[in-house]
């Protein structure tokens, strides 16, 4: 049986003169966020490579905190380089996302402190999440990262 369409009211055409596109972001948040993008293209060149694999193609930030992103958005304390996606190969930053479980916090931390001690700050990352971590829990986590190869990125 076939059915006939519904009879609906023509749109408003009125209407579409007034309505503008949604932002992505309101001018005060891309104003900063032009900002920031400046400061996080640095750090990347900086580094120069993966802070896990070591590579030196493809590479971006990865905020580990996940607090008020905010200002986690251009703190270096809370910021990892790593390689994103290339060529069909998984890219460690898309690694770290999936296993959150195994790139906890801490281990993070210790990475960050492993590879980018300048920026290493254990009290401003603890703000920024809202935790409070002992420098012993890093210092343990760093020295199973340096008894093992930091670049296994299948260690828990």
């Amino acid at each position: 049986m076939k059915r006939t369409p519904l009879k609906r009211k023509p749109a408003n055409r009125k209407l579409g003169r007034f309505r503008k596109p949604l932002r992505a972001a309101s001018k005060k948040r891309a104003k900063r966020n032009r900002e920031a993008a400046a400061k996080r293209r640095d750090w990347v060149t900086e580094a120069s490579c993966c802070d896990i694999c070591g590579t030196r193609q493809n590479l971006c930030c990865h905020e580990f905190a996940q607090g008020n992103r905010v200002e986690c958005y251009d703190n270096p304390a809370v910021i990892l380089v790593l390689c994103n996606t290339a060529f069909g190969k998984e890219g460690c930053h898309q690694f770290v996302h999936a296993h959150g479980a195994i790139w906890g916090f801490v281990r993070c931390l210790a990475l960050l402190q492993l590879r980018r001690p300048q920026h290493y700050n254990l009290a401003e990352a603890c703000r920024l999440k809202g935790w409070k971590v002992e420098q012993s829990d890093v210092d343990y986590a760093v020295d199973l990262l340096k008894v093992r190869r930091v670049d296994e990125r299948d260690i828990a």
